[in-house]
């Protein structure tokens, strides 16, 4: 046998090597891969260095404590460790005397006397430490462990449980090799000679650990040059790491700034689209009404949903109010019950309205009630039984209902007709028999002493927290579509404080304010856009 082994007993070495057994491997020579390669000889530890070993030297030294720090280094020490930089991992070979393995010396030692497939032999175990099909370690497994997988040699685990760190770097020195699988590794990487390049700063990996090995015939010194370089090294890597790492965080916060842009786009889409039932009145926010191509705006109002009825106006003359005319019951006509809805004059519906502290509505607001931000709603029709989306009720028969007597620069174009109102006309809306088959939302005038049927509007303080205008427009689709491009162009739109330490917290999933919210984002208005 062209190399000997020889095994050294902890008990015959400790004196020098008290932390873990090595082998000696003398010279050889193999061929790999059509090459031949030629290795002197070198020891290397028989096991992967475990939990309680590296912590027993970090408690005394430089070293950084393991990333996977385990609780109860008794029970969990005899583990390799693992989370440990190439730094880290060859400051704990060199205070041993040793380093880390070349990857010859890593190969050599998993080819053995003869070719393998892998470090164990050439056929594959029913269970291993590293993946085979299905079947999978959870984690690492103790260093002793598989023992009926040694190398020829007697190493444990140079195929699975973790991969290790070798001396060998590519890419000037930028990147290191790893070699021998890990639990999580497939078959094809834990055969012999297989590796991959790791950042020697990466530490936060629970699959990579180390061994430690030496040369056989002197020691392993480190010069203060080849100790400066070392760390001037480590230095620069860690300054590209941490600005790879700054980029990625920045990257991270502005998808997930877009994220919660979008949210609260689609937030403020449904509370100004929003409206409420209640008590016989229908809700509505702040608002805009998009009218056959004209945009006017509306504060936050309540709506009777149907007009006032014969029975409740009776109640209010009975309470001590003087109508201009006798109330008189028309048979056979619109108010044929008490409960239709009562016709009388504007004054009478304007006195009526002041005592349940309310007013008479405006045009923008019947007909936004109405169509509740849908410009494409079908015109009201005389000869239809008409109850809108939202609930809202309107006459069925001839008649109109009163409005409040706004500026005629308030009433779109698009729904009034070419009347003066003046003291004695005031607008109506509503169906007329003549025309049938016209849209009913034209504003019309009547005498302020005929009678029409009329309903009661409240006046809601605003309930969305951010600014409805002709120029943040919720209620148009272009307007959703700029905004929603805006977004994905990178605009912080609603000046969101994304270097905050609350964002933060809500990026990590930390805090608890981030769960689904009741509300918008308050934000100055006119920013949107700007």
């Amino acid at each position: 046998m062209r190399g000997l082994l020889f095994i050294l007993i902890v008990s015959i070495l400790g004196a020098d090597f008290p932390e873990s057994e090595e082998i000696l491997i003398t010279d050889r020579k193999i061929k790999f891969l059509g090459s031949e390669i030629i290795q002197d000889a070198f020891f290397m530890d028989r096991y992967e260095i475990t939990q309680a070993q590296y912590h027993a030297l970090a408690k005394t030294s430089a070293l950084k404590p393991s990333w996977f720090l385990p609780r109860d280094l008794d029970k969990d020490g005899t583990l390799p460790v693992t989370g440990v930089d190439w730094f880290d991992a060859l400051n704990y070979c060199n205070q041993q005397g040793k380093r880390l393995p070349t990857y010859k010396e890593f190969l050599v030692a998993s080819f053995g006397e003869w070719e393998r497939r892998f470090a164990f032999g050439d056929e594959l175990p029913k269970v291993a430490p590293f993946r085979i099909g299905v079947l999978a370690p959870k984690g690492p497994l103790e260093v002793q462990s598989f023992s009926e997988l040694q190398s020829s040699d007697g190493f444990y685990n140079l195929a699975g449980n973790v991969a290790e760190w070798l001396m060998d770097s590519e890419q000037d020195g930028t990147l290191r090799r790893v070699s021998g699988g890990s639990y999580v590794s497939e078959v094809h990487q834990v055969q012999v000679g297989a590796f991959f390049l790791l950042n020697p700063s990466e530490n936060s990996l629970p699959t990579v650990g180390f061994r430690c090995a030496r040369p056989a015939r002197r020691p392993t010194v480190v010069s203060e040059a080849e100790k400066t370089q070392l760390f001037e090294e480590k230095q620069a890597t860690a300054g590209r790491m941490m600005e790879e790492q700054m980029r990625l965080d920045q990257e991270r916060k502005e998808k997930f700034l877009k994220a919660v842009l979008r949210e609260e786009l689609e937030l403020r889409r449904s509370l100004a689209n929003s409206l409420t039932v209640t008590d016989g009145h229908l809700s509505m926010p702040e608002g805009a009404l998009m009218h056959q191509g004209e945009l006017k705006l509306t504060q936050s109002f309540a709506i009777d949903i149907e007009p006032v009825k014969l029975k409740d106006y009776r109640v209010f003359v009975d309470g001590g109010h003087t109508q201009a005319i006798p109330l008189v019951r028309v048979s056979g006509r619109i108010n044929d019950s008490e409960t239709s809805p009562v016709k009388v004059l504007y004054q009478d519906a304007l006195a009526y309205c002041t005592s349940r502290g309310m007013r008479l509505p405006t045009a923008l607001e019947w007909v936004r009630a109405w169509h509740h931000n849908k410009p494409t709603s079908e015109a009201l029709k005389h000869s239809q039984q008409e109850s809108s989306a939202t609930g809202m009720r309107r006459l069925t028969a001839t008649g109109m209902e009163w409005l409040g007597h706004p500026p005629m620069s308030q009433i779109p174009e698009t729904i009034s007709t070419a009347i003066s109102f003046n003291s004695l006309v005031f607008a109506t809306i509503g169906p007329l028999a003549e025309e049938m088959e016209k849209d009913s939302h034209k504003i019309r005038g009547a005498l302020a002493y005929s009678r029409q049927s009329f309903r009661c509007v409240l006046d809601l303080p605003p309930k969305l927290g951010f600014e409805v205008s002709v120029k943040n427009n919720y209620f148009s689709q272009e307007f959703f579509k700029e905004m929603q491009q805006l977004i994905e162009d990178g605009h912080n739109i609603f000046e969101i404080d994304h270097q905050s330490l609350e964002f933060e917290k809500k990026m990590l999933g930390l805090d608890v304010s981030s769960q689904k919210r009741q509300g918008p984002l308050t934000v100055p208005p006119d920013s949107m856009r700007e």
